[in-house]
């Protein structure tokens, strides 16, 4: 299994918590979507340490899925504790090149310490999350790109899988 898309199945703390086990043993994974899951601070911070063992997770969406309330969901809501967990984990330098944190709660207070730890990293190429980038983020950001291989973005990536 090298794609799990889970958005807007109102997984919340319970139902990312199992994933989180299973993700613990899991080497194949690249794509995860768990957007707008009423996950909260403690699902989040379940989630991302069961990431810290996998070394092949690409992109994660943890942000905010347009159908959210045509569909009666919730977004996730982790706040700036969270912040702190993402610093720590972008640190570890994990193969992540797509991280979605939109609508996540995270102030711009907290966007400050996730990009202590992006800095830090050199894989990660796109951040979307609300709030305004530092410069040298931005030119952090572009300059792991250059360095790394092709990133196709999740979007697209989702386009082309329903035009197999």
């Amino acid at each position: 299994l090298e794609t799990l898309m889970l958005s807007v199945n109102y997984l919340e703390d319970k139902g990312v918590a199992k994933i989180a086990d299973a993700l613990k043993f899991n080497s194949s994974l690249k794509d995860l979507g768990l957007a707008s899951n009423g996950i909260s601070l403690e699902g989040g911070e379940v989630l991302l340490k069961s990431l810290r063992t996998n070394t092949a997770l690409k992109h994660l969406d943890l942000g905010y899925a347009i159908s959210t309330k045509v569909l009666g969901a919730q977004g996730n809501n982790f706040g700036d504790e969270f912040a702190e967990s993402c610093k720590e984990y972008l640190k570890l330098n994990k193969p992540l090149q797509y991280l979605d944190l939109t609508k996540t709660g995270i102030s711009q207070k907290g966007l400050r310490l996730i990009e202590t730890g992006l800095l830090e990293n050199s894989n990660l190429v796109k951040l979307r999350i609300n709030g305004k980038l530092s410069e040298e983020t931005v030119k952090h950001l572009q300059s792991n790109e250059r360095n790394s291989e092709i990133f196709i973005d999740a979007e697209i990536r989702s386009i082309k899988s329903v035009y197999r």
